[in-house]
């Protein structure tokens, strides 16, 4: 790993968090890394077959579960669903990815994958692959062990905040 890692700010952490700066919080330390996250695999693997980190993102969830609802795409990729639907559009016009209405139910699309959207996915998915593995390899095994639970449980922990508090929305509703 290069560099040297800054003290943790979070080690004598007060529970009205009145001793944390701004880039010390930990969803703002996430933002970020999540933006530069999206810069690194769109450059890397994204760019070179015209998608977005929003159409992999669709497209991957639809290839591994599909036939799939447009609603669980939605609620799968944490996208909003202005951004799931124009994003299906832009799938759809590239021939990537089908739109059929659910037999059951009039008002559910099922989204799958066509043809050339899993030729795109088959070429795109080990690239991203070797590159979330080469980004991961940077921490020792028991580093992304360490990581692998923490996240698991901050999710966790969202999750159960959220189901105590029904009315809390996300930012982008």
């Amino acid at each position: 790993m290069k560099g040297e890692v800054p003290p943790c700010p979070w080690g004598r952490l007060e529970d009205s968090g009145d001793d944390l700066q701004l880039e010390q919080f930990l969803s703002f330390k996430v933002v970020r890394l999540a933006h530069a996250l999206q810069r690194t695999s769109a450059r890397e693997y994204l760019d070179a077959q015209g998608l977005t980190v929003s159409d992999w993102r669709v497209l991957a969830l639809v290839r591994r579960y599909g036939p799939v609802q447009f609603g669980e795409v939605a609620q799968r990729s944490s996208l909003d669903k202005a951004q799931v639907s124009r994003t299906v559009r832009n799938l759809r016009e590239r021939g990537l990815l089908q739109a059929e209405g659910d037999a059951a139910h009039a008002q559910r699309i099922v989204l799958s994958v066509t043809p050339a959207g899993k030729r795109m996915h088959a070429q795109v998915l080990p690239r991203a692959a070797r590159a979330q593995a080469r980004l991961l390899r940077t921490l020792a095994p028991a580093d992304r062990e360490a990581l692998w639970r923490c996240l698991h449980l901050l999710q966790e922990q969202i999750r159960a905040d959220e189901s105590a508090s029904p009315t809390t929305r996300s930012p982008r509703e």
